[in-house]
Parts: structure tokens; C-alpha cells; sequence
């Protein structure tokens, strides 16, 4: 999942970035995938 969630991101248009505050940096972009993978896997796994 989190290599579908990257390659989604990266098939953004370079505005994509620009527009987003806080998230224009490696760190920043890898840090959500982790997070929101975690939330999803978390959510799945109360079920």
C-alpha cells in the first residue's frame, strides 16, 4: 500500500508540491506515507 500511495504522489504535477504547504520536502512526503499507512493499517485491524 505505501508503494501505491508514493507512486501517486510522485505522478503529480510539480505544482502539486508547491501548493502544498509543509509537504514540499522528502522528509515531509515520506512521513505522511508512514502516518497515514499506520492509520490505515490501524483502522483494518479494529475490525
Amino acid at each position: 500500500m505505501r508503494i501505491e500511495y508514493l507512486k501517486s504522489i510522485l505522478r503529480q504535477e510539480v505544482g502539486f508540491f508547491d501548493k502544498q504547504s509543509n509537504s514540499s520536502t522528502t522528509f515531509q512526503v515520506i512521513a505522511t506515507i508512514t502516518s497515514d499507512a499506520q492509520t490505515i493499517q490501524d483502522t483494518m485491524s479494529d475490525k
